[in-house]
C-alpha cells in the first residue's frame, strides 16, 4: 500500500492511524506521517488564505458551510467508513504507537472559534 498524497510506500514506520465518531476502533490512514504532519501543521493556513482570497459574499458562504476546521479533515487520507463521501474530523491520530491530538497548528477552540465565525459571517464586501 501506499501514500495516496505522495505515492511512498506505508510501512510501519510512516503509517498513522485515526479515529472518529469516538469510537475505539483505530483506522489506518491513506497518507504517510510526513504527509498528515504536513497537513496538520498546514491546513490552517490554506483555510485562512481560502477565506482572504473569498472574492465575493457566494463565496465566502461557501467555505462557511463546511466551517472553519478544527481538526484535520480529509476525506481521502482519512475516509469515513459509514459515509466514505462525508467529510469527518479526526478525533486523534496514533503515530508510531503514540496518540496525538488531531488538531490543526492555529486553529480555533471555544469562544475564539464563535467569534471568528461571527465575523466571518458578518463580513461586507466592498
Amino acid at each position: 500500500m501506499e501514500c495516496q498524497c505522495c505515492f511512498e510506500d506505508l510501512i510501519l514506520s510512516n503509517k498513522v492511524f485515526y479515529r472518529i465518531n469516538n469510537e475505539k476502533e483505530w483506522l489506518l490512514s491513506n497518507y504517510c506521517k510526513n504527509c498528515v504532519l504536513y497537513l496538520q501543521n498546514k491546513s490552517w493556513g490554506i483555510f485562512q488564505d481560502q477565506v482572504k482570497e473569498a472574492d465575493c459574499k457566494k463565496a465566502l458562504q461557501k467555505i462557511l458551510e463546511v466551517g472553519p476546521p478544527i481538526n484535520i479533515r480529509d476525506k481521502n487520507g482519512f475516509p469515513n467508513p459509514l459515509d466514505p463521501t462525508k467529510l469527518t474530523e479526526i478525533d486523534e491520530l496514533k503515530i508510531n504507537d503514540e496518540i496525538k491530538t488531531a488538531k490543526l497548528t492555529g486553529s480555533f477552540t471555544g469562544k475564539q472559534r464563535t467569534d471568528y465565525i461571527t465575523f466571518l459571517e458578518n463580513f461586507k464586501f466592498t
